[in-house]
């Protein structure tokens, strides 16, 4: 994650398999623009936004989000417009308001 602040939470494990251990429980990046990369069943997929919020397994990304992924490349159109992604082997994305959605073709390699 690349931003111009970051706020971190953790909190101890109180029960379970994991007693004692630190997990992050809350995150919240800002700045002029938050950069996020990661994969998605093995894919690398790219986040700009100008805030994130991770609340648990939810990021939830406001301020112009744009999601960029082999095949395609999602925009927000207007500043209300936010996407929540669920991290997880069960994750996903939702994206809430209007949005742009352009196909991308991936480079042929030579035949």
């Amino acid at each position: 994650i690349r931003c111009d602040k970051l706020v971190a939470k953790y909190e101890v494990q109180k029960e379970g398999k994991d007693i004692g251990k630190r997990r992050l429980s809350y995150a919240e990046a800002t700045g002029r623009m938050v950069v996020i990369n990661g994969n998605e069943d093995g894919e690398p997929v790219e986040v700009r936004c100008k805030k994130a919020i991770m609340r648990d397994k939810v990021v939830t990304l406001r301020g112009w989000p744009e999601l960029s992924m082999p095949g395609r490349l999602m925009k927000a159109l207007d500043s209300k417009a936010y996407i929540e992604a669920t991290t997880g082997k069960d994750g996903g994305f939702r994206p809430e308001g209007a949005f742009e959605v352009k196909l991308k073709q991936e480079p042929k390699g030579e035949e």
